[in-house]
């Protein structure tokens, strides 16, 4: 395999063959994310948040988001975790799968954190995650309630934000009315990074075992991230709006 430099942007990961592509995809505002060495993949998995939500919660944010100066992004808690693991290979490499996974299921269960009193930041979701697999009690414990979450994501992408949040019945302020605003400033419309948001989830589902509670890890894991990023490339390659690609995936695979 020749060397290979990856970055993630709006339509998810790309690739480079040489590295001066690379670092105009870096140049151009891109996430650094792996290196392929010739023999291994060194650096962080790609950034599955929507950035600093600068302009995200332009028709409100939940009651539990704090001032936008003191927020931080997945990314930036995920860094600060790696930055206190050992600084090998063999130590860092098996928390890549587990840090996307982790991020993408953060993404859909921020609202049932702050439902259930817990601060509803990253940092605390990667504190409650045990190496055995267990999540906090606000996590979603099995593929049934993740697809559900995931559904919610979808919808989120796919109506008008303005439309979503103002729904008949929605009072602002309220739980409901907070998890979605929450969730548009992740899938919607109008949200920075919403597409590679969704394609995260996807990937979260379709690395989800069938009858079994662990995910695919390692070179299969990666195979399906691979296959799940050609299916989204072709989608818009054919026309497909890039907010209804984790709605169609959803509409293709397993229901349980």
């Amino acid at each position: 395999m020749p060397h290979e430099w990856t970055g993630f942007g709006p339509s998810g990961t790309q690739h480079y063959e040489a590295q001066t592509d690379y670092q105009k995809h870096l140049q151009g505002g891109g996430s650094p994310t792996m290196v392929w060495t010739g023999n291994e993949w060194v650096g962080t998995p790609p950034p599955t948040d929507m950035g600093r939500m600068s302009d995200t919660f332009a028709y409100g944010r939940p009651t539990w988001v704090g001032p936008i100066e003191d927020y931080t992004t997945p990314t930036e808690d995920w860094s600060r975790f790696m930055s206190s693991q050992q600084p090998f290979w063999s130590t860092r490499a098996p928390l890549g799968d587990a840090g996307q996974n982790l991020r993408a299921r953060y993404l859909m269960a921020a609202p049932e954190m702050a439902a259930a009193g817990t601060s509803p930041t990253f940092s605390q979701y990667l504190s409650d995650y045990t190496p055995q697999g267990k999540f906090g009690p606000y996590a979603a414990q099995d593929y049934a309630t993740l697809r559900q979450r995931a559904q919610q994501a979808s919808r989120a992408a796919m109506e008008p934000t303005g439309q979503y949040l103002a729904e008949e019945g929605i009072v602002r302020g309220s739980p409901e009315w907070n998890r979605r605003a929450w969730l548009a400033s992740q899938f919607g419309s109008d949200a920075e990074g919403a597409q590679a948001n969704q394609l995260a989830v996807a990937n979260l589902l379709a690395l989800q075992r069938e009858g079994q509670g662990t995910p695919f890890r390692g070179r299969f894991a990666d195979a399906i991230r691979g296959a799940m990023g050609n299916l989204y490339q072709q989608r818009l390659n054919v026309g497909a709006p890039r907010e209804s690609f984790l709605d169609w995936y959803l509409s293709q695979s397993r229901a349980t």
